[in-house]
């Protein structure tokens, strides 16, 4: 039985039934409920099952009653939120800050310990890009969405004044899945800018640029662009090591921009010498359709007046075709 259907349940009984009708009936009920929920609950924060369902960050639920495409665990995150919260109001046992905060800190554990598996850059790019952006995506989402249940549950117990405020040590529970969180959104960022880069140095640009080979060397490039990552010596998701993760990044980033200026210089190489304002026309249009790098999109924006000129050019010289004819 779901908590609320609980609680609706305790109160109709309260309501309708005269033998239960008084502190002294209704009072071991309560308690009875409060210690089944927080031995279920303690048994259910063992940090070694607790996201044993959750396959990777964006594992689907499958229960009917779920939206289909919802996360797993942004289902059982809320749930967890809620046990917790109805524990500090019912059980004497828990409603304290040296019995409560060492169970959330169990769970913040257990969820930390299970992203950094899902996101181990060691192995994460080995996967497809796109299944990367997604679990890299969720992983931040979860972290943060974590952090916000505290705060929500937190702020709902002092409007119900049930139970006493929540006064637990944050930077305990929080500082290593904050960070895994702000990882997480790195990681998420760097796998962009590879699905970015893919598509700019692709077939099209291949198509109209004079030495296609030019293109595959930059594409070598882009996939190395992770490669400092996934070779990394020291654990990312560790407070401790963040500045060495951001020494890492800063590398990132100044590659990344070389990159962009080499796009730039292919595209402005490409539009410089036409082949043929159709073909060239098509690219353009289809390059404008993606979702590219701002830098790169506002070149590109750049070379309708070329493609026209080429167009103009060519119908110059059909002219002088039918004019010498």
């Amino acid at each position: 039985m779901l908590l609320p259907e609980l609680m609706e349940s305790v109160r109709m009984v309260w309501v309708l039934s005269r033998g239960y009708r008084s502190d002294e009936a209704m009072a071991p009920l309560l308690a009875r409920a409060a210690w089944a929920l927080a031995d279920k609950l303690e048994r259910f924060l063992d940090p070694h099952t607790l996201f044993e369902a959750w396959d990777t960050p964006c594992s689907y639920a499958s229960h009917k009653y779920i939206e289909r495409g919802t996360p797993l665990a942004h289902m059982l995150l809320p749930e967890l939120m809620e046990s917790v919260r109805m524990v500090w109001v019912l059980s004497r046992g828990y409603r304290s800050d040296e019995a409560m905060a060492p169970l959330l800190a169990r769970a913040a554990w257990a969820l930390a310990d299970k992203l950094e598996r899902f996101l181990d850059p060691h192995t994460l790019f080995d996967k497809p890009n796109e299944e990367v952006l997604a679990l890299s995506r969720d992983g931040a989402e979860i972290m943060e969405k974590w952090h916000a249940l505290y705060r929500e549950t937190r702020h709902e117990i002092e409007v119900c004044g049930k139970g006493a405020r929540w006064e637990f040590d944050q930077p305990l529970l929080f500082t290593r899945t904050d960070y895994i969180g702000t990882v997480a959104r790195d990681l998420e960022k760097v796998v962009q800018v590879l699905i970015d880069f893919e598509r700019v140095f692709g077939l099209e640009l291949k198509s109209i640029i004079s030495d296609p080979t030019q293109i595959d060397d930059v594409r070598k490039r882009v996939k190395n662009l992770v490669y400092p990552i996934r070779t990394i010596d020291f654990s990312v998701f560790v407070y401790d090591n963040k500045e060495n993760w951001d020494v890492i990044m800063n590398d990132f980033w100044t590659e990344v921009r070389y990159l962009e200026d080499e796009a730039k210089n292919y595209i402005n190489q490409s539009f410089g010498n036409l082949r043929s304002s159709e073909e060239a026309l098509d690219v353009l249009l289809k390059f404008l359709d993606m979702r590219l790098r701002a830098s790169i999109h506002e070149q590109l924006s750049t070379k309708f007046d070329l493609v026209m000129r080429q167009f103009i050019k060519e119908i110059n010289a059909i002219e002088d075709q039918f004019t010498v004819s």
